[in-house]
């Protein structure tokens, strides 16, 4: 009896492992679109307020603090790291998807410590929150380690096709 729902986690196993492996299998010009979009996302959540205070009239910025001054810089190489791979005719080299990592490592690190320390000082304080670009850097910043990842491992890779 206990042995066709095995059968059948196994195919789901499966089925989940063939979703990841597509996923993962990014060629080279997504993956530099990839980390484009989520230096350009990094770069924009560092603008917007990290945290907001009564309901909303007073807001800080990332760049107010040294912190998003920081994420902002890693921000700004990971968007010129996948905007210089875009042409197609550009091969981007492996320590280049090494930089991204490390700064896109960075990057969450930051942001997350941060997202936890105003997490902690929302909770004592009713009227303030966590803003909406403190949110936008931590969600964009793993987004870009998980990109980095699939552009340093090549067997992640998709060869492009000119069709």
């Amino acid at each position: 009896g206990g042995l066709e729902g095995l059968e059948g986690l196994e195919a789901l196993c499966l089925q989940g492992f063939r979703i990841s492996c597509y996923v993962l299998s990014m060629d080279r010009s997504k993956i530099s679109i990839g980390l484009s979009i989520c230096g350009g996302l990094i770069t924009i959540g560092c603008l917007l307020p990290w945290a907001n205070a009564l309901g909303g009239l007073i807001k800080v910025n990332g760049t107010d603090t040294g912190d998003g001054k920081v994420v902002l810089i890693f921000g700004l190489v990971i968007l010129v790291t996948g905007l210089f791979f875009i042409h197609p005719n550009r091969s981007p080299k492996r320590y280049m998807y090494v930089i991204a990592l490390i700064c896109s490592c960075l990057s969450s690190l930051i942001s997350i410590i941060d997202i936890i320390d105003v997490g902690s000082l929302t909770a004592d304080t009713p009227l303030a929150s966590i803003g909406i670009g403190l949110y936008l850097c931590v969600i964009a910043s793993v987004g870009s380690v998980v990109v980095s990842c699939i552009g340093i491992n090549p067997a992640w890779q998709r060869e492009q096709t000119n069709s």
